[in-house]
């Protein structure tokens, strides 16, 4: 068995030795195995040193990327947390949607405890103020100068209402209002106090009746100031300039700026005094007829039918709106011109003219001539020169006036026509 395993290796070594010889058959051949496996050594190394160069890099990008998915892991769980938050603020934001009111009430409230605490501050201060305003009465030349707090504090207060009522603000304006009322109050009982102490000389220059009335008037300005405000809002602007056109027929407009008004009259309402209230809404329902008014007269469209239906939906969405916060008969009164305008630019006949232009001069004795002749020069088929004659119906006596439209309608076949 020993002797086969040496056969057999003997065998192999032979074998390999022919194919080596096989491969390498000429002498010169085996010179260069030295060379080959030295070749074969370096390249080798070369495999090697960039295999681990290959290695080394995987090696880095591996860590590279353990490192990235460390900072996304981290980055996903600061997501998370700010979704949490942004979820627990969504709760908390719909409470406040849902308390909004409520919450609104708490801060007025909050406002009249700081206004309260100022009282206070002033009440504890007034046996102080009373006692120098006692001696003050005994001295002609102090009062007179008291007559000139209220005069020169009236002219500061005119100045700051000068200023553009979106500067100054709706809670700082509704507070002046308050303010004058009470200070009107406040100098009323003052007045014959120092009416009586004043001598006889000195009461001769001072009217302090007038002077009383001043604050009323500051007032009164600053509840126009207030409407102002509130139509220089850019929503309320952006809405009145589209009154008459394509917007406004398809009924946008009015409905919207009611809306409007409703939102700031909540806010009003909360502000200031009651007495105040009433002037406030007839002061932004005059300012709103003359609004319409004013871009009825500048729109360019011609006066259609349906533009006569839209205008009566205005009236009475605008009356259903006031007459929530003052009388129907007040609010019937302030929109009479806006029916008469609408009714002289559907007038059909010269008769139902005349009377509506009449209802008109009564009520409105100085609407100027070139008013009626804008409104019937936006009806179709009217010409301009036919506008202009039935324009100087004013200036005439009441007969001659209905001869010219009569005139007119055997001219015309039809004075205003649809």
């Amino acid at each position: 068995m020993m002797m086969m395993v040496e056969d057999l290796g003997i065998e192999a070594k032979e074998s390999a030795v022919r194919e080596v010889a096989k491969l390498l058959p000429v002498r010169e051949l085996l010179v260069s195995i030295s060379s080959i496996k030295a070749d074969y050594i370096a390249r080798q190394q070369a495999n090697d040193a960039q295999l681990s160069t290959m290695v080394a890099e995987q090696v880095e990008q591996a860590q590279a990327g353990l490192k990235a998915l460390a900072a996304s892991q981290k980055a996903v769980n600061h997501l998370r947390e700010n979704f949490i938050n942004t979820s627990r603020l969504c709760k908390e934001c719909q409470t406040l949607i849902e308390n909004h009111d409520q919450i609104k009430l708490l801060s007025n409230a909050r406002n009249n405890l700081n206004t309260t605490l100022k009282d206070v501050e002033g009440m504890l201060s007034i046996s102080v103020e009373a006692a120098a305003a006692k001696d003050s009465l005994r001295d002609d030349k102090e009062l007179i100068n008291t007559y000139e707090v209220m005069i020169d504090f009236q002219a500061a207060m005119k100045k700051g209402l000068a200023e553009p009522a979106s500067e100054i603000g709706l809670e700082p304006l509704c507070a002046m209002i308050n303010n004058n009322l009470r200070c009107y109050d406040l100098a009323m009982e003052l007045a014959s106090s120092i009416i009586e102490a004043l001598s006889e000389n000195y009461a001769e220059q001072v009217n302090f009746d007038d002077t009383c009335k001043g604050f009323l008037e500051v007032a009164k300005e600053a509840i126009h100031q207030t409407v102002i405000f509130i139509f220089d809002d850019p929503g309320a602007q952006e809405l009145l300039v589209k009154l008459y056109h394509k917007e406004w027929s398809e009924g946008q407009i009015t409905e919207s700026l009611v809306e409007t008004f409703d939102d700031y009259y909540k806010d009003v309402q909360m502000f200031i005094e009651e007495r105040s209230y009433k002037r406030f809404v007839d002061t932004c329902l005059e300012e709103t007829v003359i609004a319409y008014v004013d871009h009825l007269l500048a729109q360019k469209n011609y006066i259609k039918e349906e533009t006569i239906e839209r205008m009566i939906l205005d009236e009475e969405i605008l009356m259903d709106f006031f007459k929530k916060h003052t009388s129907v008969k007040n609010v019937e009164n302030r929109l009479r011109i806006l029916v008469d305008l609408r009714e002289l630019a559907s007038a059909e006949s010269p008769d139902t003219f005349t009377l509506v232009y009449t209802h008109i001069l009564e009520h409105q004795p100085d609407c100027p001539p070139e008013v009626v002749e804008r409104l019937v020069g936006l009806r179709e088929g009217i010409p301009r020169k036919d506008a202009k004659e039935v324009c100087i119906l004013p200036n005439l006596e009441f007969e001659n006036w209905v001869g010219l439209l009569l005139v007119l309608h055997a001219k015309t076949g039809n004075l205003i026509t649809g």
